[in-house]
């Protein structure tokens, strides 16, 4: 009689137990609070409460309450924190392990060789430590789909499928006691079934996996692209500053000749032939728009803002658009706060470089002028292109263009962006005769 009292109570207290460190387990997590560990002895208490009332007491209707309540506090536990998702994955797993195993030991009792009590308390331990050690080492696993967020939703559906589907496999199971035919095929069609959600499932999975994996490698090939260009631009920009370099050697050593040349002519007073040569000398060394292609850049010291400039000159230049690009202040700290914020003005400079670009391209008098300014922390940005036509007031709206062939949705963009910050970002357009003028004021903080 003692040994029995030992497996029952061993049982009724070993369940609860198993049931807290599986749902542990699931979330990667310990207890690290006296509160914590009280939280979690009131749940293990009330699994002891559950298993001594369904032992007194032989019925669903008390069982299952008891098995949802304690797994509600599981979740419970998890409230505050960012879990609450896995948190509920988690529990609903530990209830469909403890169902599985309720629906083993009643099936296992209606066969001969269990239908003592003593034998129906060693298979009840047996199972349970069984179950446990097998899905021990297979919960990590579980854990890094209900964990992850792009499964997260998905794993909850399909838990909460399989729970109800293991809720009724339960109710019909225990209500027998002795194994049938019927229910033998009952219970084989809900484990059918619950074995095809979980291929399905994982199915699903590897298809979502795959798409991710093409999505982020088309992401990649297009940030390689991305850094191929600027990479470029950015040689190009060095390769200018070290020409101009080599022009400036050039011009020192030539200097002293060129003074030489002009005493020499300031002697015979041949002031003609002093012009033409310095013409000849100045044709022949100086490119009048390649000195001018990244004229100012050196003045922006913001990574970002320096790259965006270098890569829409860059484009003017190989256009053939005439331009100046001027910034005579040196732009340190622009007034803004997070990267998040300046990569929208970014987008910003960039939008409107590239609708002066294309208002410029095929036009015959086409000129680009742009500046930044900066002075007491606000930062100024205008440019103006040349347009053969009056901008229509609609230039705001998505969708509208004046350009064939053109979705319409840079300036539209831009203006939502600029929206953002309201009272901190200040867009003024000007239409004066056949200038385009796009103008964007960034104010310092405090200012707005």
């Amino acid at each position: 009689m003692t040994l029995l009292y030992l497996l029952d109570a061993g049982t009724m207290m070993l369940a609860p137990m198993i049931d807290i460190a599986c749902f542990l387990r699931l979330l990667d997590q310990r207890p690290a609070s006296r509160r914590a560990w009280a939280m979690l002895f009131g749940i293990w208490l009330i699994g002891v409460i559950d298993g001594i009332t369904v032992e007194s007491v032989p019925s669903y209707f008390i069982d299952l309450p008891f098995e949802i309540f304690e797994l509600t506090l599981l979740v419970l536990t998890q409230i505050k924190g960012k879990k609450v998702k896995q948190a509920v994955s988690a529990a609903l797993i530990v209830g469909i392990l403890g169902l599985l195993e309720d629906i083993i030991v009643n099936i296992i009792s209606c066969w001969s060789f269990a239908e003592t009590l003593t034998a129906s308390l060693w298979i009840d331990l047996g199972l349970l430590l069984t179950g446990f050690l097998l899905a021990w080492p297979l919960l990590p696993k579980i854990r890094k789909y209900i964990s992850d967020v792009r499964y997260q939703t998905n794993c909850l559906f399909l838990l909460s499928y399989l729970y109800v589907s293991t809720i009724f496999a339960y109710v019909v199971g225990m209500q027998v006691k002795k194994m049938s035919v019927g229910l033998a095929i009952l219970l084989g069609i809900l484990a059918v079934q619950g074995i095809y959600a979980v291929l399905s499932f994982s199915l699903s999975i590897k298809n979502q996996t795959a798409l991710l994996n093409e999505a982020e490698e088309r992401h990649l090939q297009a940030q390689n692209r991305q850094l191929y260009e600027s990479n470029q631009q950015l040689k190009s920009y060095a390769a200018s500053l070290e020409q101009d370099e080599d022009r400036l050697r050039r011009f020192k050593h030539d200097y002293r000749n060129i003074l030489s040349s002009l005493k020499l002519a300031a002697a015979q007073n041949d002031s003609q032939q002093l012009l033409e040569k310095l013409n000849e000398y100045s044709r022949e060394n100086f490119d009048e728009h390649a000195l001018a292609k990244f004229q100012d850049v050196n003045h922006i010291h913001d990574d970002l803002l320096k790259s965006i400039v270098i890569t829409k000159l860059s484009k003017i230049y190989d256009q053939g658009i005439p331009y100046r690009f001027s910034c005579q202040k040196d732009i340190d700290h622009l007034p803004l706060v997070s990267e998040m914020e300046k990569m929208d003005l970014v987008r910003v400079i960039g939008i409107s470089f590239d609708n002066a670009i294309e208002a410029s391209s095929g036009l015959k008098d086409a000129r680009i002028e742009a500046m930044f300014y900066q002075e007491n922390g606000d930062f100024e940005f205008v440019i103006k292109n040349k347009t053969d036509n009056i901008p229509s007031p609609r230039i705001f709206e998505p969708g509208y263009t004046s350009k064939d062939r053109h979705a319409g949705l840079g300036l539209s963009n831009a203006l939502e962006i600029v929206n953002k910050y309201a009272g901190q970002m200040i867009v003024d357009i000007d239409t004066t005769g056949n200038d385009f003028t796009f103008s964007l004021m960034v104010l310092k903080e405090g200012q707005k």
